[in-house]
């Protein structure tokens, strides 16, 4: 994946998640959120012990019970396109580097939520997506570019490994 198209997906999930969690919101049942805490659980169990694929699962299975819940499908099928042309790179990056220390912005969302704060929860989402995304970017483009010869990002990234 180019830097370019990374970027344009990092705009289209921070423009368009968001929007669907919080129309999502007014339609959410106590119960919807207590399936979305034991997913939650889950995905930090599937951390934990260093599954890649089960956080994957997970983290998919928590936004999109999210996404679902707005009853909009023109803009829940952008997003699964969306899913779909990063997903293989995520993995890539999930299986390479240490996730572990990734701040777990779903409680954030999940608070937002039990508290009905549209805001809370957009924010909580776009921060989600965001260090996420951030995570790839930095750790697999940045590697990736380096192994391509870039001189620019290869000096960087010796930096950044030798620190």
């Amino acid at each position: 994946m180019t830097r370019a198209k990374f970027n344009q997906v990092v705009f289209a999930r921070q423009t368009l998640e968001p929007e669907l969690a919080a129309r999502a919101l007014p339609s959410m049942s106590a119960r919807d959120i207590k399936t979305l805490e034991t997913i939650d659980h889950t995905i930090d169990r599937a951390m934990a012990k260093g599954d890649v694929e089960g956080y994957m699962r997970g983290n998919f299975q928590f936004h999109f019970t999210i996404y679902k819940l707005a009853a909009n499908d023109m803009l829940l099928g952008l997003v699964e396109s969306i899913w779909l042309q990063f997903g293989p790179f995520m993995r890539m990056a999930y299986g390479r580097y240490d996730t572990s220390k990734l701040e777990d912005f779903h409680q954030v969302a999940l608070k937002a939520m039990s508290k009905r704060d549209e805001t809370g929860l957009r924010a909580a989402i776009a921060a989600d997506i965001g260090q996420g995304m951030n995570f790839i970017g930095d750790e697999v483009l940045l590697h990736t570019e380096a192994d391509q010869g870039n001189p620019n990002v290869a000096h960087f990234a010796a930096a950044r490994m030798a620190s």
